[in-house]
């Protein structure tokens, strides 16, 4: 399987020691148009902290949607799973991974998912939904991960290798 992890900002409001976009120079990655990405089974949309450009989001994956320009699966990486849910395309992508790095988005996770079940609302339905939890913060309460795969004890890697199979590429011009 070939998958394309794609940054689409360098916007981040983390400042986290170990982050991998701290190692490299992501102006120097190779870049990408939404019209050549028909050729990944995969798209991993990341930063950054992409929920910080909603916008650009919508755009890329409507316009990738709605011109038939890729069928394949479309994943967000991101701490901010509320506004995933706002999302107007949220229904076109396939999965959300969520990354708990520390008490804030461990509580804004949890009220999320606190609201998520109280409305009863469906836009979790029929996604893969991973949660990576960095060590040292503590696991949701049990209710809210029902349909989470979780990986938790987290830990940051030097140098940031990409998983076999997977091309690390940016979005032409960045925020």
């Amino acid at each position: 399987m070939k998958k394309l992890r794609l940054i689409v900002t360098t916007k981040c409001d983390k400042n986290c020691e170990g982050c991998c976009n701290n190692q490299f120079d992501i102006t120097n990655l190779p870049t990408i148009e939404p019209h050549e990405m028909s050729q990944y089974d995969k798209i991993i949309i990341t930063g950054g902290e992409p929920m910080l450009v909603p916008g650009r989001i919508e755009t890329l994956v409507y316009y990738l949607r709605k011109f038939e320009l890729y069928e394949g699966n479309i994943i967000i990486y991101t701490t901010d799973l509320y506004s995933i849910g706002e999302l107007d395309i949220c229904g076109d992508i396939n999965g959300i991974t969520i990354t708990l790095h520390d008490d804030d988005d461990l509580y804004e996770f949890e009220d999320t998912m606190r609201r998520y079940l109280e409305f009863n609302d469906t836009w979790l339905k029929n996604k893969s939904l991973r949660l990576n939890v960095f060590k040292g913060v503590r696991l949701p309460q049990k209710e809210y991960l029902k349909d989470w795969i979780v990986k938790d004890n987290i830990e940051w890697l030097d140098n940031c290798p990409l998983p076999e199979g997977e091309e690390l590429k940016r979005l032409k011009n960045l925020l």
